[in-house]
């Protein structure tokens, strides 16, 4: 909780939400501590390549600056404003973007605006057919869903370990969930 500057009960909330998304308990609970489990391990691995992927796609974007180590930076980006580049990129406009989402025009611009702010750097033009993302935030998108990938693979591993194959319906719960 301290790490990712939240309180105690809002890291338990959200791992209890995720374990439940999950089907499996992800942590060993003790009177010394949480430990990771077999589960845990796995979805763990998972999420750190997750996270190297958007980190490494952020340097390549021209990401650090001064303001922020880019660790913290990765940790801070929201599945809002990853969804919303990536159907900017896909849609081709902020229009279409917001019609293919199901969300509001507003709502996908201030996703979209905040991440960029947040980089400091500009990910979208003005063109004649609308706004557009530029070739470096369609590339950042690219390589942003490609670490996205990596959830469904470890919910993947996951079901494997279970000894269940094929977990696209605990995949398409924890899609369906946008924190």
């Amino acid at each position: 909780s301290e790490e990712g500057h939240l309180s105690q009960p809002a890291v338990t909330q959200a791992i209890a939400k995720l374990e439940e998304q999950l089907g499996v308990a992800l942590l060993e609970r003790r009177a010394s501590g949480s430990y990771l489990n077999e589960y845990g391990v796995i979805f763990h691995r998972r999420t750190q390549r997750l996270f190297r992927q958007v980190e490494d796609a952020l340097v390549a974007l021209g990401v650090p600056n001064n303001r922020m180590p880019v660790a913290l930076l990765s940790s801070r980006i929201t599945r809002s404003q990853i969804r919303s580049l990536i159907a900017i990129v896909e849609n081709g406009s902020f229009a279409q973007a917001a019609r293919a989402l199901g969300v509001s025009q507003t709502s996908l611009h201030r996703a979209a605006r905040d991440l960029e702010r947040a980089l400091a750097l500009p990910l979208y033009v003005q063109t004649s057919s609308g706004v557009m993302a530029t070739p470096g935030g369609a590339e950042f998108a690219r390589k942003v869903k490609l670490a996205m990938s990596e959830i469904d693979r470890g919910v993947d591993e996951l079901e494997a370990a279970k000894g269940n194959f094929g977990g696209e319906m605990v995949r398409a719960t924890i899609q369906a969930a946008d924190p």
